[in-house]
Protein backbone atom coordinates (compact mmCIF):
# COMPACT_ATOMS: atom_id res chain seq x y z
CA UNK A 1 0.00 0.00 0.00
CA UNK A 2 0.84 3.80 -0.36
CA UNK A 3 1.26 4.33 3.45
CA UNK A 4 3.57 1.71 3.77
CA UNK A 5 6.79 2.84 5.79
CA UNK A 6 9.59 3.80 3.57
CA UNK A 7 11.87 1.59 5.48
CA UNK A 8 10.18 -1.63 4.22
CA UNK A 9 9.49 -0.33 0.60
CA UNK A 10 13.74 0.21 0.46
CA UNK A 11 14.39 -3.23 1.89
CA UNK A 12 11.94 -5.07 -0.84
CA UNK A 13 14.04 -3.00 -2.86
CA UNK A 14 17.47 -3.78 -1.64
CA UNK A 15 16.34 -7.85 -1.54
CA UNK A 16 15.62 -7.21 -5.78
CA UNK A 17 12.16 -6.92 -5.23
CA UNK A 18 9.52 -5.29 -7.86
CA UNK A 19 6.90 -3.09 -6.10
CA UNK A 20 3.55 -1.76 -7.76
CA UNK A 21 1.97 0.66 -5.00
CA UNK A 22 -1.83 1.00 -4.17
CA UNK A 23 -4.23 2.27 -2.24
CA UNK A 24 -4.67 0.81 1.50
CA UNK A 25 -7.67 -0.94 1.31
CA UNK A 26 -8.36 -4.80 0.35
CA UNK A 27 -10.27 -4.08 -2.73
CA UNK A 28 -6.92 -2.07 -4.35
CA UNK A 29 -4.77 -4.61 -3.13
CA UNK A 30 -6.85 -7.51 -4.27
CA UNK A 31 -7.23 -5.38 -7.87
CA UNK A 32 -3.89 -4.01 -8.59
CA UNK A 33 -2.64 -8.34 -8.08
CA UNK A 34 -5.22 -9.04 -10.39
CA UNK A 35 -4.07 -6.97 -13.08
CA UNK A 36 -0.41 -8.25 -12.15
CA UNK A 37 -1.61 -11.57 -12.80
CA UNK A 38 -3.17 -10.91 -15.89
CA UNK A 39 -0.31 -8.66 -17.16
CA UNK A 40 3.12 -10.78 -16.65
CA UNK A 41 3.25 -14.30 -18.15
CA UNK A 42 3.07 -16.95 -15.34
CA UNK A 43 2.67 -14.95 -12.63
CA UNK A 44 1.17 -16.58 -9.31
CA UNK A 45 0.14 -15.11 -6.65
CA UNK A 46 0.87 -16.41 -2.98
CA UNK A 47 -2.04 -15.11 -0.50
CA UNK A 48 -0.16 -13.18 2.42
CA UNK A 49 -2.71 -14.77 4.76
CA UNK A 50 -5.54 -16.66 3.49
CA UNK A 51 -4.08 -19.97 2.18
CA UNK A 52 -3.25 -23.58 4.01
CA UNK A 53 0.48 -23.42 3.19
CA UNK A 54 0.65 -20.12 4.61
CA UNK A 55 -1.18 -20.62 7.48
CA UNK A 56 0.48 -24.26 8.37
CA UNK A 57 3.79 -22.23 8.11
CA UNK A 58 3.35 -20.17 10.15
CA UNK A 59 2.01 -22.69 12.28
CA UNK A 60 5.61 -23.89 13.10
CA UNK A 61 6.12 -21.33 15.18
CA UNK A 62 3.79 -22.45 17.93
CA UNK A 63 5.77 -25.80 17.06
CA UNK A 64 9.23 -24.25 17.98
CA UNK A 65 7.99 -22.85 20.96
CA UNK A 66 6.69 -25.84 22.74
CA UNK A 67 9.68 -27.59 21.47
CA UNK A 68 11.87 -25.18 23.50
CA UNK A 69 9.46 -24.84 26.60
CA UNK A 70 6.84 -27.49 27.02
CA UNK A 71 5.34 -26.42 29.62
CA UNK A 72 3.53 -23.08 28.28
CA UNK A 73 0.14 -22.03 29.93
CA UNK A 74 -0.62 -19.93 26.79
CA UNK A 75 0.88 -18.47 23.40
CA UNK A 76 -0.35 -15.14 22.39
CA UNK A 77 0.72 -13.21 18.97
CA UNK A 78 -0.72 -10.35 16.60
CA UNK A 79 -3.56 -10.64 14.32
CA UNK A 80 -3.96 -8.78 11.20
CA UNK A 81 -5.29 -10.92 8.53
CA UNK A 82 -5.19 -14.67 11.22
CA UNK A 83 -2.96 -16.98 8.66
CA UNK A 84 -0.31 -16.70 12.00
CA UNK A 85 -2.82 -17.14 14.76
CA UNK A 86 -4.94 -20.06 12.75
CA UNK A 87 -2.06 -21.69 12.18
CA UNK A 88 -0.37 -21.17 15.78
CA UNK A 89 -3.54 -22.62 17.16
CA UNK A 90 -4.03 -25.19 15.26
CA UNK A 91 -0.24 -26.46 15.95
CA UNK A 92 -0.28 -25.66 19.89
CA UNK A 93 -3.59 -27.21 20.53
CA UNK A 94 -2.17 -30.51 18.28
CA UNK A 95 0.60 -30.65 20.65
CA UNK A 96 -1.40 -29.38 24.12
CA UNK A 97 -4.91 -29.52 24.16
CA UNK A 98 -5.59 -27.30 27.37
CA UNK A 99 -2.78 -24.45 26.46
CA UNK A 100 -4.71 -21.38 25.75
CA UNK A 101 -3.66 -19.28 22.25
CA UNK A 102 -4.69 -15.81 22.19
CA UNK A 103 -4.71 -13.16 19.35
CA UNK A 104 -4.09 -9.95 20.24
CA UNK A 105 -4.95 -6.60 18.35
CA UNK A 106 -5.21 -2.81 17.91
CA UNK A 107 -8.23 -1.50 19.13
CA UNK A 108 -8.75 0.76 15.86
CA UNK A 109 -8.28 -1.53 13.94
CA UNK A 110 -10.72 -4.89 15.43
CA UNK A 111 -11.71 -6.70 12.41
CA UNK A 112 -10.95 -9.59 13.83
CA UNK A 113 -12.39 -8.91 17.39
CA UNK A 114 -15.68 -8.37 16.21
CA UNK A 115 -15.72 -11.10 13.75
CA UNK A 116 -14.65 -13.51 16.53
CA UNK A 117 -17.73 -12.23 19.34
CA UNK A 118 -20.33 -11.73 16.53
CA UNK A 119 -19.38 -15.50 15.05
CA UNK A 120 -19.57 -14.12 11.64
CA UNK A 121 -16.42 -11.78 9.44
CA UNK A 122 -17.20 -8.17 10.11
CA UNK A 123 -15.33 -5.83 7.69
CA UNK A 124 -14.41 -2.48 8.53
CA UNK A 125 -15.91 0.23 6.90
CA UNK A 126 -12.87 2.03 6.00
CA UNK A 127 -8.59 1.56 6.42
CA UNK A 128 -7.69 2.38 9.19
CA UNK A 129 -4.25 4.14 10.61
CA UNK A 130 -3.01 2.54 13.19
CA UNK A 131 0.62 2.61 14.19
CA UNK A 132 0.66 -1.22 13.83
CA UNK A 133 0.43 -0.78 9.70
CA UNK A 134 1.34 -5.15 9.70
CA UNK A 135 -2.37 -5.05 11.11
CA UNK A 136 -4.32 -3.00 8.97
CA UNK A 137 -6.25 -5.39 7.04
CA UNK A 138 -9.95 -4.61 6.93
CA UNK A 139 -11.11 -8.33 7.07
CA UNK A 140 -9.89 -11.14 8.24
CA UNK A 141 -9.47 -14.20 6.19
CA UNK A 142 -11.71 -16.69 5.16
CA UNK A 143 -9.91 -19.62 5.65
CA UNK A 144 -8.02 -18.62 9.21
CA UNK A 145 -11.28 -17.28 10.87
CA UNK A 146 -12.42 -20.71 10.38
CA UNK A 147 -10.23 -22.13 12.33
CA UNK A 148 -10.13 -19.35 14.85
CA UNK A 149 -13.92 -19.60 15.79
CA UNK A 150 -12.86 -23.20 16.78
CA UNK A 151 -9.70 -23.14 18.41
CA UNK A 152 -8.81 -19.32 19.29
CA UNK A 153 -9.82 -18.67 22.85
CA UNK A 154 -9.81 -14.57 23.16
CA UNK A 155 -8.84 -11.20 21.49
CA UNK A 156 -7.27 -8.35 23.58
CA UNK A 157 -7.62 -5.14 21.98
CA UNK A 158 -5.15 -2.13 22.43
CA UNK A 159 -4.72 1.10 22.16
CA UNK A 160 -2.39 2.62 19.91
CA UNK A 161 -0.68 4.65 23.03
CA UNK A 162 -0.30 1.08 24.99
CA UNK A 163 1.45 -0.45 21.66
CA UNK A 164 3.92 2.54 21.86
CA UNK A 165 4.26 2.03 25.39
CA UNK A 166 4.93 -1.51 24.90
CA UNK A 167 7.17 -0.89 22.17
CA UNK A 168 9.27 1.28 23.91
CA UNK A 169 9.90 -1.26 26.41
CA UNK A 170 11.14 -3.91 24.54
CA UNK A 171 13.65 -1.95 23.00
CA UNK A 172 14.45 -0.17 26.14
CA UNK A 173 14.73 -2.78 28.91
CA UNK A 174 14.59 -6.05 26.66
CA UNK A 175 17.22 -4.69 23.85
CA UNK A 176 14.29 -5.94 21.04
CA UNK A 177 14.20 -3.43 18.15
CA UNK A 178 10.63 -4.54 17.56
CA UNK A 179 8.08 -3.06 15.18
CA UNK A 180 4.77 -1.65 16.70
CA UNK A 181 3.02 -4.57 14.94
CA UNK A 182 5.08 -6.92 17.07
CA UNK A 183 4.35 -4.84 20.19
CA UNK A 184 0.92 -5.23 20.29
CA UNK A 185 0.80 -8.55 22.35
CA UNK A 186 3.20 -7.55 24.39
CA UNK A 187 1.28 -4.61 24.71
CA UNK A 188 -1.79 -7.18 25.49
CA UNK A 189 -0.06 -9.01 27.96
CA UNK A 190 0.90 -5.84 29.90
CA UNK A 191 -2.29 -4.85 30.13
CA UNK A 192 -4.74 -5.29 33.15
CA UNK A 193 -7.27 -6.68 31.40
CA UNK A 194 -4.92 -9.43 30.73
CA UNK A 195 -3.94 -9.54 34.12
CA UNK A 196 -7.20 -9.89 35.26
CA UNK A 197 -8.65 -12.47 32.89
CA UNK A 198 -7.15 -15.32 33.98
CA UNK A 199 -4.69 -15.22 37.21
CA UNK A 200 -3.89 -18.88 36.87
CA UNK A 201 -1.90 -18.00 33.63
CA UNK A 202 1.76 -17.55 34.47
CA UNK A 203 3.61 -18.94 31.44
CA UNK A 204 2.90 -16.77 28.56
CA UNK A 205 4.77 -16.47 25.10
CA UNK A 206 5.03 -13.46 23.27
CA UNK A 207 5.34 -13.59 20.05
CA UNK A 208 6.96 -10.37 18.45
CA UNK A 209 6.69 -10.85 14.69
CA UNK A 210 8.36 -7.67 12.77
CA UNK A 211 11.10 -5.35 12.97
CA UNK A 212 10.51 -2.91 10.52
CA UNK A 213 11.24 0.11 11.99
CA UNK A 214 11.38 3.53 10.15
CA UNK A 215 14.22 4.87 12.68
CA UNK A 216 13.78 8.58 11.06
CA UNK A 217 9.80 8.18 12.70
CA UNK A 218 10.49 6.30 15.83
CA UNK A 219 6.38 6.24 17.58
CA UNK A 220 7.72 7.96 21.13
CA UNK A 221 9.91 10.08 19.77
CA UNK A 222 7.22 12.03 17.26
CA UNK A 223 5.32 12.91 20.40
Amino acid sequence: PKNAPPCKVAAVRDYGGLITLCEPTQASREATANELLARIPNAVMIPPFDYPDVMAGQGTLALEVLHQVPHLDAIIAPIGGGGMISGICVAAKGINPNIKVFGAEPAIASDAYQSLKTGARVALEKPTNTIADGLRTQLIGERPFAVMKELLDDIFLVSEDEIVQAQRFLWERMKLVVEPSGAVPAAAVLSAAFKAADPSIKRVAVVLSGGNQDLDAIPWMLK
